[in-house]
Parts: C-alpha cells; structure tokens; sequence
C-alpha cells in the first residue's frame, strides 16, 4: 500500500480564504448589529414623538367636536346618494338625530 502524498502547485489557499471569511463574518456582524442599534435609536425617538403628539391630537378632536356643532365641517349631503334608499327619509332622520353627522345636535328638531 502507498502512502497518501499531498500534491501541492504552489502556496496553499486555505489560510487566506479562511481569513477572508472570517473577516467578512466579522464585517457583516459589525453591521449587523449597528443596524440594530439605530433601529432602538429611532424607536426610542418614534415613542418620544408620538407620546408628545398624542395631548395635541385629544385637543384637536375636541376642538373639531366643538366646531362641528357650529359649523357641521363633517356633513355632506353626498353621503346619503345610495341606491335603493329612501333619500328624502334618510336626510331628515339625521338632521333630527341630535348626534347627526351635522354636528349641530337639537338644531333641526
């Protein structure tokens, strides 16, 4: 039996491809978890945004409330065209709605 020779052509490719990949693994975590932590960045940021947007938006939705029952920015009478419906019914019965979307409570009763 002949012992098993290596053959070689010339220097081996085995060490530098290993540090190559072992580089780029190393590369790619490095991003990887950069990514990450400018993600918990812009969460925490998103969080600080929204929880001081929030009063801002209850206020605006009372202010609108509050318009509405003067100004009825909220009724269209386009929204009683559908077919087969009654329309003269429908327009009546919300305007004598108190919460019709005209906004203007007992106005039209």
């Amino acid at each position: 039996m002949m012992p098993a020779h290596r053959v070689t052509t010339g220097p081996t490719l085995e060490k530098p491809l290993q540090e190559l990949f072992e580089g780029l693994a190393a590369t790619l975590a490095a991003q990887h978890e950069a990514q990450r932590a400018e993600e918990a960045h812009l969460q925490a940021r998103l969080h600080v945004f929204f929880a001081g947007v929030a009063p801002a938006v209850t206020v605006a939705v009372e202010a609108q409330k509050a318009l509405d029952r003067v100004a009825a920015t909220n009724f269209s009478v386009f929204h009683y065209f559908e077919t087969n419906e009654n329309l003269v019914s429908s327009i009546f019965a919300d305007l004598l709605r108190p919460n019709g979307s005209h906004g203007r409570r007992t106005a039209f009763s």
